[in-house]
């Protein structure tokens, strides 16, 4: 969700062992500097993953997919573009707390790196993971960088 330019999907689709890596995004270069489904499409083909990469126009709060549609969800620095916060709230449902409310009894959070600092320490966002199977499972029908198609 948010794939962007696919910095992030490409990494995922050389890493996954079968299936496709999907990125989905609104592709508005107000956002992200040279957001285009083209980009995305030039890089997934400068990294060689093209085959493994499919490309879907959409947005994070209604994506346009099936219940356990896929594996893995991920999505890095896009949530910030949900200026609703209803929207936003129904974006990031794999998050911490709401991993929490759905039942989530071992939720790892952690700070992420220098990498993830575009606006400063100050402004440093987390990654948060559930430990529990059936939680996860519950997690991958919220948004992300959808990865490991099945």
């Amino acid at each position: 969700m948010g794939s962007g330019r696919g910095a992030v999907l490409t990494m995922v689709a050389r890493l996954i062992p079968r299936g496709k890596a999907v990125g989905l995004d609104l592709w508005k270069s107000a956002d992200q500097s040279g957001n285009t489904l083209d980009a995305a499409r030039r890089n997934a083909e400068r990294e060689s993953v093209v085959q493994r990469v499919d490309l879907v126009t959409g947005d994070m709060t209604a994506m346009p997919f099936e219940p356990d549609s896929f594996d893995l969800v991920l999505s890095a620095l896009a949530i910030h573009n949900i200026t609703n916060p209803a929207g936003r709230r129904k974006a990031i449902d794999e998050y911490s707390k709401r991993l929490r409310e759905l039942g989530a009894t071992d939720v790892t959070a952690r700070p992420l790196d220098w990498r993830y600092w575009y606006g400063g320490p100050w402004t440093a966002p987390s990654s948060a993971a559930p430990q529990n199977p059936s939680v996860s499972e519950m997690a991958l029908n919220g948004p992300g960088v959808v990865l490991g198609r099945r």
